[in-house]
Order: C-alpha cells, then sequence, then structure tokens
C-alpha cells in the first residue's frame, strides 16, 4: 500500500510539473540552513545503516534562490537514495557552496556507481538499473527532482565511477539571476 501510494503521489507530482500547475515559492533562503535541515532528518536512518553523514556547509548568510521546501525535497531525495545504495562503514557527502552566483550542492556516496550507459538514463521516467529490484522505488524519484530543478532555474546532474560511488549535484541561481 505504502508503494502504491507513493507511486500514485509521485505520478501526480509529475503531473503538476508537466502542466504548469506547481505553485513554486520562489524566493531567497539559507542554502546552508535548508541542506543542515535534511540532513538532521536524516541522522538516525545513516547511523542505523552505519554510513557517516559529512556535511560542509557555506556561511548561512549566502542565498539561494528558489523554493526552499522543493530543494529540501530535492535534496532529500538524493540524500535518501544514496543512503540506499552506500554500504555500511562509508561516507555520504553533502557540500554546499556557491560558484559566483550560482548555489551549488552536491550529494556524494561510496556505493557501487553507475556504469555510463545507466548514467544516460537515470533521469527518464520509471527507468531502474538492473540488479536494484530488491530496492525499494518507483524510478519516478530523480526525474521529479530534475524537474523540480529546472522548474526553479537550475540544474541537477550526476557523474559516477563503477566502484567508486556517485554525486549528483544541484545547482540553483543565487540571489541575483544567472
Amino acid at each position: 500500500v505504502t508503494t502504491i501510494a507513493d507511486l500514485v503521489g509521485d505520478l501526480l507530482e509529475l503531473s503538476r510539473l508537466e502542466s504548469g500547475a506547481l505553485a513554486l515559492a520562489s524566493r531567497s533562503f539559507s542554502l546552508a540552513d535548508a541542506v543542515r535541515h535534511v540532513a538532521d532528518g536524516l541522522d538516525a536512518i545513516a547511523m542505523d545503516r552505519g554510513i557517516a553523514l559529512d556535511v560542509s556547509l557555506p556561511p548561512r548568510l549566502q542565498a539561494a534562490t528558489g523554493d526552499r521546501r522543493r530543494v529540501e525535497q530535492i535534496v532529500t531525495n538524493l540524500a535518501a537514495n544514496a543512503l540506499k545504495f552506500s554500504p555500511a562503514g562509508s561516507t555520504i557527502g553533502l557540500t554546499g557552496w556557491f560558484d559566483g552566483s550560482v548555489a551549488l550542492v552536491a550529494i556524494r556516496d561510496e556505493g557501487g556507481g553507475i556504469d555510463a550507459e545507466d548514467r544516460a538514463r537515470i533521469f527518464e521516467r520509471f527507468y531502474r538499473m538492473a540488479g536494484h529490484d530488491r530496492i525499494t522505488g518507483t524510478g519516478l524519484g530523480l526525474p521529479i527532482a530534475r524537474d523540480l530543478a529546472r522548474s526553479m532555474g537550475g540544474e541537477l546532474a550526476a557523474a559516477s565511477v563503477p566502484g567508486s560511488g556517485s554525486t549528483f549535484v544541484l545547482a540553483l541561481p543565487g540571489p541575483t539571476p544567472v
């Protein structure tokens, strides 16, 4: 029932994004506060799985522009995926910084990584990598995350080396339009 409810929720979210019916409350917000809020919410899960969260954030005075709740949704999705695919004893890095007027958040894991063929498809709806059948998910989290990022004037991309983990980078406008 939970899986079906998640799927319905994800489909509704995609429908709202596609139709332009998703209302975004875009304004300046503290990137550090938003990412810290996500990390605090995932600390117990990480500890339970024997995974360390390494959080490195910019000063709280630096602001990104976007819908903070949706940014937290994106970062939560990426960090939760990292927790799903990382082995016990590993570290997940959540890093935030600014490159000029662009706010960046990177989520790095030490999981199995993603092959180039899969990396080209991970943002496709319902795409699930081979061997991930036992791991819960709808195959919609990454497409929703990328669509949300783009709807806020940002972008979401992935880099990965098989056997060495993956890094997902979220780019958002800073307080000045990019």
